[in-house]
């Protein structure tokens, strides 16, 4: 005879096995912040930026993508929750994968996605040399099948039209009106499909002549329409000027960025950032972007989460399939650990309150700029494709029943993780550990519920921490 204990148990686990799939709330836009669209409040991005095997990597061919393994995202979901990341922009994706695995993965454990509609292969992005010829119906169909894989998914935050189409003079004259074509093709696409409105912004080129001008065009009112699909929802910027210990506030430009965008309307973040000129990175940077004094951006993602040949990983995927974690793990951990979580959610009331300018002339102020809201018609058949749909695969959550990462994870010293596992969630991520500092002269980890930490750049300095959601031997 079972004991009552193991029959409850029983019941519970048939109870999970039945029971529907839990989605996090979805991410929406309140003028400068980002917010949970249920509880309201204000939504800091904490991210990573995903692309395992680097560019060179995408192969729509082999059937595979960054969210095509599902054995591959658990084990990255897992390292991802302990760092207390909450959102991952995710590179060059093919739309006749099947996402839902680990789509539903990084659902689990809070982790939101911010996806690119393009990619690096030919007729699959706009050309900043050529956009006229590049925005065709073809094109479009790809970033349609995009827009199908991942907007049933509730933790899709938003898509990235373009990524760093505008980059320099040369191309701030013809490219503009494209970015905002491409917003309004997408914006109308999902608005045909009905559902969730799920946010649509631009990645940009940290280009200081042109910056603030890129951020007015695509974010202003055209004739002042609040119902204008053109516009941007949220600006990325992808940013690596604090480099190394020694940077400020200043010399890192950052000041600089808060007077740029002190008037944005939309959600401002860095797309991209981590300066590797030193090494190792300790992302002193953080607490900054973070604080009070830049409380106008919206958080940002680091780059990026696979070592690859341009040395920006966070870990290393070993030949056998096993993840090796870098300092740069470590280094970025210690810093959340650091950060206010309550400030982070809290709100500005003033910012809520902004009205998106109308689209002008005045608002430009470099003369090699577009200042002209005229954008490209949409291509034949385009109209078509929007009302019919693509016909292409539409993704959802499946319930997750694995949640034990197989594949062999080790720290920085060669040790190998024990009990490696996902914790179910209903929220976003965050930073979950409690710090006690110790010192020692070995980064040897001496307990299994305990983990040392080095820190990079600050001597033998160890962080040994009590994970909330689990005991890990990192």
């Amino acid at each position: 005879m079972l004991l009552p204990s193991l029959l409850n148990a029983f019941a519970l686990l048939l109870l999970s096995k039945n029971s529907p799939v839990v989605a996090i709330n979805s991410i929406e836009v309140q003028s400068q912040d980002f917010a949970d669209s249920k509880t309201g409040t204000r939504f800091e991005v904490l991210g990573v930026d995903y692309q395992p095997g680097g560019e060179e990597g995408y192969d729509p061919g082999s059937g595979t993508d960054p969210l095509s393994n599902s054995d591959n995202c658990l084990r990255d979901a897992a390292l991802m929750q302990i760092l207390g990341l909450n959102t991952i922009r995710v590179y060059n994706l093919d739309p006749d994968v099947d996402h839902d695995d680990c789509a539903s993965i990084f659902n689990a454990v809070g982790v939101y996605m911010i996806c690119d509609v393009n990619s690096p292969l030919p007729n699959q992005s706009i050309s900043s040399a050529d956009p006229a010829s590049s925005y065709n119906l073809d094109y479009l169909n790809r970033t349609f099948a995009i827009i199908d894989a991942f907007r049933n998914y509730p933790n899709t935050l938003g898509f990235f039209s373009a990524n760093e189409l505008i980059n320099n003079d040369a191309t701030a004259g013809p490219n503009p009106p494209y970015i905002r074509a491409v917003t309004r093709d997408l914006k109308q696409y999902m608005a045909a499909r009905g559902g969730r409105a799920i946010p649509v912004g631009y990645s940009a080129a940290d280009v200081d002549d042109i910056l603030t001008d890129t951020s007015m065009y695509v974010q202003c009112r055209i004739n002042g329409n609040s119902d204008d699909m053109s516009r941007s929802d949220f600006f990325g910027l992808n940013s690596y000027s604090w480099c190394g210990p020694q940077a400020t506030f200043q010399t890192s430009g950052y000041d600089d960025l808060i007077s740029d965008f002190a008037k944005t309307t939309i959600p401002v973040f860095f797309s991209e950032y981590g300066c590797n000129h030193v090494l190792p990175r300790t992302f002193p940077e953080v607490s900054t972007l973070y604080s009070e004094q830049m409380s106008v951006f919206s958080g940002g993602l680091v780059y990026q989460w696979t070592q690859e040949e341009n040395n920006f990983g966070l870990v290393q995927v070993n030949n056998n399939g096993s993840v090796s974690l870098l300092s740069d793990y470590n280094a970025l951990q210690m810093r959340f650990l650091g950060l206010d979580q309550t400030f982070l959610q809290s709100q500005n009331a003033t910012a809520k309150a902004l009205v998106r300018p109308k689209c002008s002339s005045d608002l430009i102020t470099n003369s090699n700029f577009n200042n002209s809201f005229t954008l490209p018609s949409q291509p034949k058949g385009v109209a078509q494709l929007i009302k019919s749909g693509v016909g292409g695969r539409v993704g959802n959550l499946v319930p997750v029943t694995k949640t034990k990462v197989s594949v062999p994870v080790y720290n920085t010293t060669g040790e190998q993780l024990s009990s490696l596992a996902i914790k179910v969630t209903n929220s976003a991520n965050k930073p979950s550990a409690v710090p006690t500092v110790t010192t020692g002269s070995s980064s040897t980890p001496t307990s299994k519920s305990a983990a040392s930490m080095s820190c990079p750049g600050h001597g033998l300095f160890y962080l040994t921490f009590v994970l909330l959601t689990g005991t890990f031997h990192l």
